[in-house]
């Protein structure tokens, strides 16, 4: 193992732990593991050697050790990020120019708590997925098939109390890739800038609703806004309560279904 200075002196954001390896600064997942298969024969290879010897000897942990965990702690609690990896393409071409080592205000952008444009609801921005809307780097596979899931038009004729000129007021009209052919989607509007709505630039999708539409065959996402969960603008009273008693709140309206379970089997 190598012998770590307890001095406060810089560190990588991803150190080696083995000798030999006192220079090399990694920067990212994808760096540390290229040069474990470079030098140590494959990450595996890596780990086990390290437990191995740290098995035969006391190893302590130095202060220049303490501080760089507690750095990349308060890094990720700042930023939009959870492990050194996803580095965007900026982040990569500011790394290629700064000879190997990225500065703290070129990293992730700050943390933020951010609405997902499909179900509007909100969460972390590390916890947020990148979609294309439209253009050539739509990430729908089958975007007609999406524009029939989230047609408002389909909202107003299963839900016929909800103000139709409302729900197409909320919609966003984009142009179907593949096609000619603009179609209206019942989305978090407010979310959706104009350069989303020209293919330019992606917008931000949860975990979920990015896996049901992306698919060959896309489905309708559980928590999507255009699954009956478009309620329209809040009364006053709502907008102006506190955000948790808000939390607090039914955001769907209220469905029951009724079981019976019965051994006659003329009636099921």
């Amino acid at each position: 193992m190598r012998d770590f200075p307890d001095e406060p002196v810089p560190m990588p954001p991803i150190s080696c732990l083995l000798q030999g390896c006192e220079s090399v600064w990694l920067n990212h997942l994808q760096d540390f593991n290229e040069h474990c298969d470079d030098r140590h024969e494959g990450v595996q290879t890596y780990r086990l050697r390290c437990l191995h010897l740290l098995s035969e000897s006391v190893w302590q942990v130095k202060g220049s050790i303490h501080r760089a965990a507690l750095q990349n702690f308060s890094e990720f609690q700042v930023r939009g990020a959870t492990s050194w990896n996803a580095f965007s393409q900026d982040m990569q071409a500011m790394l290629d120019e700064d000879n190997g080592q990225l500065a703290k205000e070129r990293r992730w952008s700050q943390r933020r708590w951010r609405a997902c444009v499909v179900c509007a609801e909100g969460r972390w921005s590390e916890e947020l997925q990148p979609l294309w809307l439209t253009g050539r780097q739509c990430s729908f596979k089958k975007p007609h098939l999406v524009a029939d899931l989230l047609d408002p038009e389909k909202y107003i004729q299963t839900w016929p109390n909800v103000p139709p000129d409302e729900v197409r007021r909320s919609s966003v009209k984009l142009a179907i890739a593949g096609t000619l052919l603009c179609r209206s989607l019942l989305l978090h509007s407010r979310r959706v800038d104009q350069n989303a709505r020209q293919g330019k630039a992606a917008v931000d999708v949860c975990a979920t609703c990015h896996a049901c539409l992306v698919k060959d065959n896309p489905e309708m996402p559980p928590r999507a806004l255009a699954n009956g969960k478009w309620l329209g603008r809040h009364p006053e009273t709502m907008r102006s309560m506190p955000h948790g008693h808000r939390l607090l709140l039914p955001v769907r309206r209220v469905i029951s279904t009724k079981v019976i379970f019965t051994s006659d089997p003329r009636n099921p």
